[in-house]
């Protein structure tokens, strides 16, 4: 632990920022739950819509895709996915036309609050999430530093993977000192890359697994523009029925 706050006090003098000690809770409580917190099980369930934006005006005709649901499996942070129907009819894998995202929300808090991004949070202001009390601050992140890893199809079988630069916002529990809410957004994507635009917001809840209560993601939103704004892709999702995973507990995983 000394070797990472040496570390991270350096990162701080380097970009000119001195440290905070509500942030620096929250990164030690993101450090505790991504050693304490156990391997789970999760209900996911993903609607997915498609719309043709209009220049300069907000989206609003939204039309649905499809609604994807799965069991998550979560083992040591990496995900496997059982139980998969697609509109309520079985399906072998995930959907693979459209948008799709995974494995990102059970390192979403590591991503922002890990010294080695080198996050720089500011403008900390009173704010509420769900009536709960909280500090929300605004940070960016450099594209050296970045842990948001995107994938796209760039034609001719050929897939594209890029981390970009990016800022958003965090929302901390007053009380508590836990994340409640992280909304991010990048529009840095390099020019080959098919999609242009992506703004991702993810809530958290307290939920109760194997008897302990940790702070898991419980609904969130992405949104992603081709480069050319000829269509934007919305994800809606909800996570329920967190429960531990047992040694001896039999999944089935699609092929």
């Amino acid at each position: 632990m000394r070797a990472v706050a040496t570390t991270l006090l350096f990162a701080l003098a380097a970009a000119g920022q001195q440290p905070d000690p509500i942030i620096e809770s929250a990164r030690a409580d993101a450090a505790r739950y991504v050693r304490s917190i156990p391997n789970y099980i999760v209900s996911r369930t993903t609607t997915r819509f498609h719309a043709i934006p209009h220049r300069r005006q907000p989206i609003s005709d939204w039309h649905k895709i499809d609604t994807v649901s799965a069991e998550v499996a979560n083992q040591d942070n990496r995900e496997s996915y059982s139980s998969i129907e697609i509109d309520g009819k079985p399906s072998k894998a995930l959907p693979q036309a459209g948008v799709w995202s995974n494995g990102e929300f059970s390192l979403l808090l590591d991503e922002i609050l890990n010294p080695k991004h080198h996050a720089i949070f500011t403008a900390r202001a009173a704010d509420d999430v769900d009536s709960r009390l909280a500090w929300r601050y605004n940070f960016t992140i450099d594209a050296k530093h970045s842990g948001w890893n995107m994938a796209a199809d760039a034609g001719l079988f050929r897939r594209m993977y890029v981390a970009p630069s990016y800022s958003g916002s965090i929302w901390i529990d007053q009380a508590t000192g836990k994340v409640l809410r992280i909304e991010k957004s990048t529009h840095s994507t390099p020019h080959s890359f098919p999609i242009g635009t992506v703004e991702a917001s993810t809530g958290y809840s307290p939920v109760e697994i194997g008897g302990e209560t940790y702070m898991l993601p419980t609904h969130s939103q992405t949104i992603t523009c081709r480069r050319d704004n000829t269509e934007c892709f919305r994800n809606e999702t909800v996570f329920e029925n967190y429960r531990k995973f047992e040694a001896d507990a039999t999944i089935t995983y699609s092929k």
